[in-house]
């Protein structure tokens, strides 16, 4: 390379070398400044924004930011606890029951909505008291922490029953019937559902919802104390209930489920009548597990009255479902079914 151009390359080199130090030192610049600009923004925030404001973003920020949605309620409950703010501290201690349930810190959830339910114990608010005290009971469910959990309902229950909210009174109890049928106490369980039941008679649609639901767990715990009658009759109480909600999903597989009840009592005509209408329904719905077991349901009842081929057809289309899916358990089924099948051809 000659010198003129050795010394235009230096230049040239120079310069860029200067302009990508300038734009180094200004981006730097830019980062601290608005790094600086967030704090003070923040602070600003916390000292200056409302109780009712950051409680209402920790919150909202349960679903996105569950973390910082703890720490924030936790700062703001230490504030509230000093200023003896007794509904703040209630409402607090709510959310971070629900928070930590979110996170699966499950003992620190019990202790927040136990802490919920004696504060609002204090301001005599029992409606709150009491949802907080379901809330914790339904943990205990879950964690299956059977006996701590009725010791907990035998002193929630009066307190629901003197406040005499019907769906309250009914959750309480539903919660308990849960609790015998997990243990395997279905007689305890049905008990605990029939007085339930007196409970769910509004009109509302999460009442009806509620209904519907109880009816269906009755008809499970007699299908486990193989009660093929009150197996049948609750299925049709449930399905009554879904009809009238216009929930094609839970008609469906409610159909479904009385069919195969019926097809237990030998009732084959009325089951394949139940089983036809469920597969019509699931035509129309987006629901492929509940048609895959529709299709089985159906599949074992024309076997029994020998259409073996629409058996076959039926029990196909459920294994390839199941297949596509790689449901083991779905796959071991129809296998069974379809061997049984050829078998009695």
């Amino acid at each position: 390379m000659d010198l003129p151009s050795q010394i235009h390359s230096f230049i040239v080199k120079r310069i860029y070398n200067f302009t990508f130090l300038v734009k180094a030192l200004l981006f730097a610049l830019f980062v601290s400044l608005n790094s600086a600009y967030a704090q003070e923004t923040t602070s600003y925030n916390l000292t200056n924004e409302s109780n009712a404001g950051l409680l209402k973003r920790a919150e909202l920020l349960i679903d996105t930011d569950v973390i910082t949605s703890i720490e924030l309620s936790k700062a703001l409950l230490s504030q509230a606890q000093s200023a003896d703010d007794t509904l703040l501290s209630a409402k607090l201690h709510n959310l971070l029951g629900r928070a930590n349930k979110k996170n699966n810190n499950i003992n620190e959830s019990l202790e927040h909505f136990l802490q919920s339910s004696v504060y609002y114990s204090k301001l005599n608010d029992s409606r709150n008291q009491i949802k907080a005290s379901i809330n914790y009971i339904n943990i205990l469910l879950e964690e299956k922490r059977y006996d701590e959990l009725t010791t907990r309902i035998e002193t929630l229950l009066p307190t629901t029953l003197v406040y005499g909210d019907d769906f309250f009174i009914a959750q309480v109890l539903l919660t308990k019937g849960d609790s015998f049928y997990e243990q395997k106490k279905y007689n305890n369980a049905n008990a605990q559902y029939t007085s339930a039941l007196k409970y769910l008679v509004d009109e509302d649609e999460l009442i009806q919802r509620q209904l519907g639901e109880t009816y269906k767990k009755l008809a499970q715990s007699y299908k486990r104390l193989k009660n093929r009658e009150q197996t049948a009759h609750f299925y049709t109480k449930a399905l009554e209930v879904y009809s009238n909600l216009g929930d094609l999903k839970l008609m469906a597989r409610t159909l479904n489920t009385l069919a195969e009840a019926h097809r237990y009592l030998d009732n084959l005509v009325l089951a394949l009548d139940y089983s036809t209408r469920a597969l019509e329904i699931h035509k129309d719905i987006d629901d492929p597990a509940g048609f895959a077991k529709a299709l089985l349901g159906a599949g074992i009842i024309y076997r029994h009255i020998n259409l073996y081929e629409k058996s076959l057809e039926h029990i196909n289309e459920a294994y390839l479902y199941y297949k596509k899916v790689n449901n083991m358990l779905g796959i071991a089924k129809t296998s069974n079914q379809m061997g049984l099948v050829i078998k009695a051809v």
